[in-house]
């Protein structure tokens, strides 16, 4: 039929996923919906690419299947002197998608993997056929293969939360990511990446400049840029009860308690240390000596609230912000142990008399210090 000849739509089925995420991205075709004027973009942008499909044909005849870098091209998504003659729109096109979501699996996600890579420039194959889909609230995502055994292979999603210009270096990104391993974990970490302003078609290149780490879920996951400084940034991650006591503590509470078990499996009578004599233990302790999961709850779906924090760019330190409450800990367990539920109890309900209509329960760092005072005294001498 008429629309099965025309080389627009070619052109489209015959291109990479990161092309077509790259195209419908730019003219708001988002996944379930579309812009008014999409369909005229696309039209628009497609024919842009035929003819530089056109005039490269008539200007250098068959096509040597080598680009200017010597790489392979035999399956370039796009026409060679796209890159050279048409700037304007392949900024626009890579910057509505700068690289396909599956190349977050080279970046150290999870706290699981396999380490950090050697040095910091990540180099991505821009061909691979994982489709990819657009959300129009800007999250970008792909699933990877299933394993062999039929299992799921997990997925990975970002987005672009800031561009930052930058004469001759490139463009910098802030980007928020999440990637997902097959299992229940969504792992999520803030990145600063630089995108080199050469890139060639077959591949992406980025240097991981800064990374924010992250967790899973309401282990410190979720985490979201509230705004970006110069030198800084100011981010907000979800908060266990027991990173709520423990909101400055940057520790992986759930290593923690897997030392923990392996300890007490090794050594039944629990020996004679404390339960702060953990190797993996924060040097100064936690909040009244509670441990997460044992005293205090801290299960990856239990999402008590969310902590705001900025962090030095050259440093690395960071500092509390503030803190807020979700209305949602006073239908939920906030301690694991009833001696510290009953002494807890009265601090809840004072928390709660707080609360606004609408919203959050909001505090700042000292406001807050006042406040675990507070539980501190109610639970004074309470062994749980």
């Amino acid at each position: 039929n008429e629309e099965a000849s025309d080389p627009r739509v070619a052109l489209y089925h015959s291109t990479t996923p990161l092309w077509q995420a790259r195209i419908r991205a730019h003219c708001g075709i988002y996944h379930g919906q579309q812009a008014p004027e999409a369909r005229a973009c696309l039209a628009e942008t497609l024919g842009a690419l035929v003819t530089a499909q056109e005039r490269s044909e008539q200007m250098g005849g068959e096509r040597t299947g080598k680009d200017k870098t010597g790489e392979d091209q035999s399956q370039a998504p796009v026409p060679e002197n796209f890159w050279d003659d048409d700037e304007e729109l392949r900024n626009a096109l890579t910057q509505a998608v700068p690289f396909h979501p599956l190349c977050l699996d080279q970046l150290p996600m999870t706290p699981f993997g396999d380490g950090e890579p050697e040095g910091r420039t990540i180099s991505c194959d821009n061909t691979q056929t994982a489709d990819i889909l657009v959300r129009q609230s800007g999250w970008i995502l792909s699933s990877f293969p299933d394993h062999e055994d039929g299992s799921s292979g997990g997925w990975a999603a970002y987005q672009v939360v800031e561009r930052i210009e930058v004469d001759g270096r490139g463009p910098f990104v802030w980007i928020e990511a999440t990637q997902n391993t097959g299992g229940t974990g969504n792992f999520d970490k803030i990145w600063l990446l630089r995108l080199p302003p050469e890139q060639v078609t077959q591949q992406t290149r980025f240097d991981w400049v800064f990374e924010i780490g992250g967790g899973d879920r309401c282990n410190d996951g979720k985490n979201a840029i509230h705004e970006t400084h110069p030198g800084a940034v100011t981010y907000k991650h979800a908060a266990t009860p027991y990173r709520l006591l423990n909101p400055s503590d940057d520790d992986n509470t759930f290593l923690e308690y897997l030392i923990r078990m392996v300890e007490e499996e090794s050594d039944p009578s629990g020996g004679t240390a404390g339960p702060n004599d953990s190797a993996l233990a924060a040097p100064r302790g936690p909040f009244m000596n509670w441990l997460a999961y044992d005293d205090v709850v801290n299960c990856a779906v239990c999402c008590a609230g969310e902590i705001t924090k900025t962090i030095d760019l050259e440093s690395g330190e960071s500092w509390l912000e503030g803190i807020a409450i979700d209305p949602e800990i006073f239908n939920m367990d906030f301690f694991a142990q009833p001696a510290l539920a009953e002494c807890g109890a009265s601090w809840l309900q004072s928390l709660q008399a707080l609360a606004p209509e609408r919203g959050p329960i909001r505090f700042s760092p000292d406001e807050w210090r006042i406040k675990k005072d507070e539980l501190k005294a109610a639970c004074q001498g309470v062994t749980p």
